[in-house]
């Protein structure tokens, strides 16, 4: 692994599994910079050419400002490009499957909208090239474009998928594969500064049955929308459209039981985490 970004450093315990992991910076901390682009690039083009024929997984972590300008962004494409280059030309990149994706995505200039679950911070890119004369999923033939949401633990899955590994018992994930018609998701934040008790802005969820979501927090507050109809989240309306908030609400109360949350507690300065997240991490390798 080659990373850019300091909140990936290996004091934070993300480098388990890696037999390499290039996380140095110029300075070390919480104050210390990323790398720049090219650099991290270089350091991956230097780690590609030592595998050889061995079977191999490279992670390569790119950052830059997150308010990037079109300059900005032509940059790391030029970088991605030198990346994608050296791995066409590696001894395995044919037998290599891609994986090209990103963090959660910002929102609005509109205060009232960060931080939270809307469409425009949850939908992150991925692209993805299976190697060179396999067979993609039902629904993921080379050229498919797909505009409906999956979820990001799918391309853990994915990956392990195609090496040929198989997934611990403990572990519920799946590959990607068709469309994912229903989904779940969380969002906690601390319990200091403006996010202190429950509010709209802290411990979220939401739950789609496209083309319906239902956005709730802790304090009970719903948000209810059709996204074929309102794609950017501006009309919340869950009388007009009753019977499908109704099963949906019935559905969020259920699985949130099902699946309790990761962490616990309200400590303000750490989060506690559930046994059982605990046995499942282990179960995965990913805690020591």
């Amino acid at each position: 692994a080659v990373v850019a970004n300091p909140k990936l450093r290996r004091e934070l315990g993300l480098a388990q599994g890696f037999e390499h992991f290039d996380d140095t910076l110029a300075q070390s901390g919480p104050d210390a910079e990323a790398r720049r682009p090219e650099r991290v690039v270089d350091l991956a083009m230097d780690r590609l050419a030592t595998f050889g024929e061995e079977p191999f997984l490279l992670f390569v972590d790119l950052f830059d400002s997150r308010d990037l300008d079109d300059a900005r962004v032509a940059a790391l494409d030029i970088q991605l490009g030198r990346l994608l280059t050296a791995l066409a030309a590696a001894a395995r990149g044919k037998e290599t499957l891609i994986a090209i994706t990103a963090d959660s995505g910002g929102t609005r200039d509109d205060a009232s909208r960060a931080p939270q679950l809307y469409e425009e911070a949850v939908r992150v890119p991925l692209a993805l090239r299976y190697p060179v004369g396999a067979s993609a999923p039902a629904g993921l033939e080379p050229g498919t474009r797909v505009d409906t949401a999956t979820q990001n633990h799918r391309l853990f899955a994915t990956f392990l998928d195609a090496a040929g590994s198989s997934l611990p018992k403990q572990v519920g994930l799946h590959p990607f594969g068709g469309r994912d018609s229903l989904i779940f998701t969380e969002l906690r934040q601390p319990a200091s500064g403006k996010f202190q008790g429950a509010g709209p802005a802290r411990d979220l969820r939401a739950i789609y049955l496209f083309p319906f979501k239902l956005i709730q927090t802790a304090s009970g507050h719903s948000e209810f929308y059709n996204l074929d109809k309102d794609p950017s989240e501006t009309h919340s309306d869950a009388i007009e459209m009753r019977k499908a908030y109704s099963r949906l609400l019935k559905m969020l109360i259920q699985f949130t039981e099902a699946h309790p949350p990761l962490f616990h507690g309200r400590d303000e300065h750490r989060s506690n985490v559930w046994p059982a997240s605990v046995a499942k991490l282990d179960a995965l390798g990913t805690v020591e």
